[in-house]
C-alpha cells in the first residue's frame, strides 16, 4: 500500500508567508536608508559624465538608488548600492520584480525604458536636447524591463544595452514597443555618449522617434 502522500499546500503557504516577511523586512530597512542619505555628488556619476549631478549617498559613501514599484511609485520595495568604483549590490530580500526608478516627470507622456542609471541619465540628457517631454524609467535588470515594458501603454520606446548575450535586445522584443541600441558590443547609452558624446545618442533615439 502506497504511503499517504504529505499535505503540500501548507508548507507553500508557509514559504510564501516567510517570503512576504523578508520582503517587507526590506522594504522597512529601504525607508531607513533612503531617509537617512545625503543629497550630494557621488565619484559614480562623476565618471558616468555627470559631475553635477546630486544623488542619495548613504554613510558608508555608496550611492542609493531607490526602487520603487512602477505602478505605485510611493511604495519603495528596495535599493540598489553603488560604489565608487561601480560595484553594484541590492538590499538582501528586497524585491526588485516590478520595481523601477524614474528619471524626469512622472506625467510626462512619453516613457522610456533602460536598464541601468547612468544610461538612464544619459538617455534624458539626450531627449532635453530633443525637447522630448519625457520620463526615464530605470529597471535595473533586463528581466525586469521586459516585464514592465510590456505592462507600460501609450508611447513607449526602449533603449537597450548591447550586450555579447543579447539580453538586451531579448528584452527589448519581448516589451513589444519600439526599440533601439548601440551598434558595438559591450556598449550601452551611457557608453555611447561617453566614447562619441551626447549627438550620437541624440542620433540613435531618432530611431524610434
Amino acid at each position: 500500500m502506497p504511503a499517504p502522500q504529505r499535505p503540500i499546500r501548507p508548507a507553500v503557504t508557509a514559504l510564501m508567508a516567510e517570503e512576504r516577511a523578508k520582503r517587507l523586512q526590506a522594504a522597512q530597512r529601504a525607508a531607513e536608508i533612503v531617509g537617512a542619505c545625503q543629497v550630494m555628488s557621488h565619484p559614480y556619476l562623476a565618471r558616468k559624465g555627470f559631475k553635477t549631478q546630486a544623488g542619495l549617498v548613504f554613510s558608508d559613501g555608496r550611492l542609493v538608488v531607490p526602487m520603487r514599484h512602477w505602478i505605485d511609485y510611493r511604495r519603495l520595495q528596495s535599493v540598489q548600492f553603488i560604489n565608487d568604483a561601480g560595484e553594484k549590490k541590492f538590499l538582501p530580500g528586497g524585491a526588485a520584480q516590478d520595481a523601477v526608478y524614474v528619471i524626469g516627470p512622472h506625467g510626462a507622456p512619453e516613457t522610456y525604458v533602460v536598464e541601468g542609471l547612468a544610461t538612464g541619465y544619459s538617455v534624458q540628457a539626450a531627449l532635453r536636447l530633443l525637447h522630448r517631454p519625457a520620463r526615464v524609467m530605470v529597471c535595473f535588470s533586463a528581466g525586469n524591463l521586459a516585464r514592465v515594458g510590456a505592462q507600460l501603454t501609450g508611447f513607449v520606446r526602449v533603449v537597450a544595452d548591447c550586450d555579447a548575450s543579447r539580453a538586451g535586445e531579448e528584452a527589448a522584443r519581448k516589451t513589444g514597443h519600439p526599440w533601439v541600441m548601440p551598434d558595438a558590443v559591450g556598449l550601452d547609452a551611457n557608453d555611447l555618449q561617453q566614447q562619441l558624446g551626447l549627438g550620437a545618442l541624440v542620433d540613435l533615439l531618432w530611431g524610434v522617434l
